[in-house]
């Protein structure tokens, strides 16, 4: 293969980066796909991993999780396989196996079909692989996955050392592979958040925001945490203020983004008394999580509908909700090994059954 077909391919790739930059996801996954129709032309495989690790990327932000860990296991499969191991020596590919090791866990998580407990044997496989090439400091996506899987097994204290190993491990290491310093510092303040600890979560929010260097969706990102800790302050306006940014700072960024940004809006507005602006969030946020086809995502969505048409008095639209949420609920906590959802939901059974004794 000639340097000119090789270069036609780092341009592909480098405006598919260029634009996950700008959070402009859905023309990143063009760009992506051309670049890996170029790159299997051409016969480079580096450039090859490379471009279906920002393929995957695209997918994974456009709420396509299954997709993308697809694409993720083939560049893990291809890294692992001895054939390809002479031919991959000659262009180091570590940064795309990182990534690719580091989201198939975050893809995996958002997959109810897959027990979060297995996710501990490709966390683990990632980091004996960064250690094993010398990349010890690259670890801190590995370490904010732990974190995460430790929280949907509801070992929520125990998750809290990993995520603030990740954020110092990213403090110390700007420009290794995975998330920015923005997802870090917000993925450890949810945790303070879900752990019922508003003022302490509250900085790491307010530090993304206050860092010149944060994209549009650690922004948006922010916002919705900081919606949340007002929440838990019983701030109504400031939480519908904060939603509200996150929610304008979404708009363009594709369904998958929108949707946490709908739900904190939706609590807000409840919390607020506007009905109005409740439902309307409420009803925008199950459409995009329907569009984004994925069962997580529509557990919440259809969860807070309901809220919401029981604070209507809605008893015939709140059942339809509960009776379509139920299943996923089963799905969720299937993954977990737990029955806290299912618990969610029965709350929300007997709230129902009060409002049609009412009636």
């Amino acid at each position: 293969m000639g340097e000119r077909e090789r270069r036609a391919v780092e341009i592909l790739a480098d405006e598919a980066e260029e634009l996950r930059a700008a959070d402009r996801y859905a023309e990143m996954l063009r760009a992506a796909e051309s670049a890996v129709d170029a790159a299997r032309a051409a016969g480079a495989l580096d450039l090859e991993i490379r471009s279906v690790c920002l393929e995957a990327s695209a997918l994974s932000a456009l709420g396509d999780k299954a997709t993308a860990l697809q694409r993720y296991t083939w560049i893990l499969t291809i890294a692992a396989d001895q054939q390809y191991r002479e031919e991959l020596a000659r262009h180091d590919v570590t940064w795309h196996v990182a990534v690719a090791y580091m989201d198939w866990v975050e893809c995996a998580r958002f997959l109810p079909e897959i027990p979060a407990a297995e996710l501990f044997r490709v966390i683990d496989a990632g980091e004996a692989y960064l250690r094993g090439v010398g990349k010890a400091g690259w670890r801190a996506g590995l370490l904010s996955a732990r974190a995460s899987v430790l929280e949907t097994l509801g070992r929520r204290d125990e998750a809290v050392a990993p995520a603030e190993e990740a954020l110092a491990l990213k403090l110390r290491h700007r420009r290794a592979p995975g998330y920015t310093l923005a997802t870090y510092r917000s993925a450890l303040g949810d945790l303070l958040l879900a752990l019922g600890r508003p003022e302490q979560a509250a900085p790491h929010y307010q530090a993304v925001l206050e860092d010149i260097t944060s994209d549009l969706h650690g922004r948006k990102v922010a916002h919705t945490g900081l919606a949340w800790c007002a929440l838990e302050g019983d701030d109504p306006a400031a939480a519908c203020r904060e939603a509200k940014s996150a929610v304008r700072l979404a708009e363009g960024m594709g369904d998958e983004q929108l949707t946490t940004a709908l739900a904190a809006l939706t609590e807000a507005c409840r919390a607020a008394g506007d009905r109005v602006g409740a439902r309307r969030a409420a009803e925008r946020h199950v459409a995009c999580a329907r569009r984004t086809g994925s069962d997580y995502g529509l557990y919440f969505a259809l969860r807070d509908a309901a809220d919401v048409a029981l604070d209507e008095g809605q008893a015939v639209e709140a059942r339809a909700l509960l009776d379509e949420v139920g299943p996923l609920a089963d799905l969720l906590d299937r993954q977990s090994g737990l029955t806290t959802v299912q618990a969610e939901i029965a709350q929300r059974r007997e709230r129902l059954a009060q409002l049609e004794t009412q009636a």
